[in-house]
C-alpha cells in the first residue's frame, strides 16, 4: 500500500528502549543483573556507544526502572501502563520529540552490538523515507524452529517480510525450514509518521493473540524491509534464557569486548 506522505530530505534519529516489569514469563526481568548491572542498563549502555545520551531514551510505566535509569543519568520517559506491547509504548514516546525515525530496541536485547544499531541507523539515512526496517538474524537449529519464544519471518526475494510468526507454518524437512526462515530481533527502526499510523490503529486479532507487534503494520499495508545481520544472539525471555545469555557474555569475543567498554 502506497500511503500520501511527505518525503523527508534528511533522517533524524534516536533510540528508545521500552520496558516493563511485568512480564508473565519472567517478571521484573530489566531489573536482572548480569555482572553486577541491571539488564536494562546494559541495554542502554550499549545505546550510548552509538547515539548521544539525550539520543536515548528508555520508555517505561515503572518508576523502579525509571528511578533506576535516572540515577545512571539517562533519559526517561513515564509511560502509561495499559501498553500491550514496547512498539505502543515507544508510540506514546515518540509524541514527546521531533525525530523523524525511532530505533526501537527491546529491554531484553542484552546482547544487542553498536554495530547492529549503526547498520539500522546507516540505512535510515541513506533511505530516510523508509516507514520499517527490522533486523534479522540467521535460525541456527531445530530447538529455534519450534521456540514460540522466537519470533520468525518468511521473506519475499527483495527482503521485504511476507509474514510472521512465533511458530513455522511450513512442512518441508527442517534444514530446508532453517534455511528458509529467519529470526526477528527485537532491534528495529520505525518512521514518526508510521508510529503515528501505529498509535491510531486497533490491534487486529493476530496481534492480539500472537503477541506479534509487526502484524499491525503488515495488516495496515506497511512493508516491512528486513536487514540480515550474520550474528545471532539469544534474548532473555524464558528464566532458562539467563544462563545462555551468561554463557555467551563470558565465551563470546565481541560480547566480551562490549562488556568491558561498558563497564
Amino acid at each position: 500500500m502506497t500511503v500520501g506522505y511527505c518525503q523527508i530530505s534528511e533522517a533524524k534519529i534516536g533510540i528508545v528502549i521500552p520496558a516493563r516489569l511485568g512480564s508473565t514469563r519472567l517478571p521484573r526481568k530489566p531489573l536482572l543483573q548480569f555482572f553486577g548491572l541491571e539488564m536494562i542498563e546494559h541495554v542502554r549502555r550499549r545505546c550510548v556507544l552509538v547515539l548521544n545520551e539525550k539520543l536515548v531514551a528508555v520508555s517505561s510505566p515503572d518508576l523502579e526502572i525509571l528511578t533506576l535509569i535516572d540515577s545512571y543519568g539517562g533519559f526517561t520517559h513515564k509511560s502509561q501502563a495499559s501498553h500491550q506491547n514496547g512498539l505502543s509504548r515507544a508510540a506514546e514516546f515518540s509524541s514527546q520529540v521531533d525525530w523523524s525515525h525511532f530505533i526501537i530496541v527491546q529491554g531484553d536485547e542484552i546482547l544487542v552490538l553498536p554495530e547492529q544499531i549503526r547498520t539500522l541507523i546507516d540505512f535510515i539515512k541513506e533511505n530516510p523515507n523508509t516507514d520499517f526496517v527490522n533486523l534479522i538474524s540467521p535460525i541456527n537449529q531445530e530447538t529455534e524452529i519450534h521456540d514460540p519464544s522466537i519470533v520468525k519471518c518468511s521473506l519475499r526475494n527483495d527482503d521485504t517480510v511476507i509474514d510472521v510468526f512465533r511458530k513455522s507454518p511450513l512442512t518441508c524437512e527442517v534444514n530446508l525450514q532453517i534455511s528458509i526462515l529467519k529470526k526477528i530481533t527485537g532491534l528495529f527502526a520505525i518512521s514518526a509518521r508510521t508510529l503515528n499510523l501505529y498509535r491510531s490503529t486497533n490491534a487486529g486479532v493476530i496481534e492480539r493473540q500472537e503477541s506479534i507487534e509487526q502484524m499491525r503494520l503488515i495488516e495496515s499495508g506497511i512493508s516491512i524491509k528486513a536487514l540480515v545481520s550474520k550474528l545471532n544472539y539469544p534474548s532473555v525471555n524464558v528464566p532458562e534464557d539467563i544462563d545462555r545469555v551468561n554463557y555467551v557474555l563470558e565465551n563470546d569475543l565481541n560480547q566480551k569486548t562490549c562488556l568491558l567498554t561498558i563497564i
